[in-house]
């Protein structure tokens, strides 16, 4: 799975996934799918990322994000910085 309209089978509205195709380009990025395809991340799997700089850490989070509300389920997001806020 690399492209981010094939996180359809994990149930997120079309709408979400043209909206971050439009943002963050039709491919996911090798980081966010190892997030997704080897450590669960929309299964409920809990992950500390470690990686480089424009790597795609934030949009893991924010993925994880959106799985978690159309769940039901209330999301913190902390953020080191404040220019990442």
């Amino acid at each position: 799975m690399r492209r981010i309209r094939d996180l359809r089978k994990y149930e997120l509205p079309d709408t979400l996934l043209e909206i971050w195709t439009q943002q963050q380009g039709e491919f996911l990025l090798p980081v966010q799918e190892v997030a997704v395809q080897r450590y669960g991340l929309f299964e409920g799997q809990s992950l500390v990322i470690s990686s480089p700089t424009s790597s795609g850490k934030t949009f893991v989070g924010e993925m994880a994000a959106m799985r978690a509300t159309f769940a039901g389920k209330r999301v913190l997001y902390l953020t080191p910085l404040r220019a990442l806020a």
